[in-house]
């Protein structure tokens, strides 16, 4: 349950910035065009990301300081990503092994949820810094649009429960 809480936040906080997500081939020096070149599902989240600042009308001004907000931490939050990676393949090796060292598999497992924590909190941060840009307005208009999404999404859970 706590892992499904984690992930729900983590992907609301991603939804929003619009920040790429990250892998081993990934190295924090990395440009964005070299990032979303190496991630098959990075034009997908820009293209929400674009369609997001459209819909809300951005200036100039605001998208730009929106790119500075996101590139700020993109380097600490591709690193943690790139180290959660390695912790998990960690683990499952721990765990396939024939006699389970529980104390390491513990202390990666903690080490892990720590990364995860550590970008759940620059993800709010961003989002927090981002919504103090927005006009009233366009504020409205957010929560419009986030009310029309969760609206669809119960849609859609209520059609799979009713075909079950």
């Amino acid at each position: 349950m706590l892992k499904k809480v984690l992930l729900v936040c983590v992907l609301s906080s991603i939804s929003f910035t619009g920040n790429l997500l990250a892998g081993s081939e990934y190295h924090p020096n990395d440009s964005a065009e070299n990032i979303a070149e190496k991630h098959h599902h990075s034009g997908k989240k820009h293209r929400k990301y674009r369609k997001l600042m459209e819909k809300l009308d951005l200036t100039q001004e605001q998208r730009e300081s929106f790119k500075a907000i996101k590139e700020r931490n993109k380097k600490q939050i591709i690193a943690n990503r790139s180290s959660m990676k390695t912790l998990k393949k960690k683990i499952k090796r721990l765990l396939k092994a024939e006699v389970i060292d529980e104390p390491a598999v513990r202390e990666f497992s903690a080490q892990m949820a720590e990364l995860k924590t550590d970008n759940m909190i620059l993800h709010a941060r961003e989002k927090k810094e981002m919504l103090t840009l927005l006009t009233n307005e366009q504020k409205e208009k957010l929560e419009q649009m986030k009310q029309r999404r969760q609206e669809k999404r119960q849609q859609r859970r209520n059609a799979r429960r009713d075909k079950n």
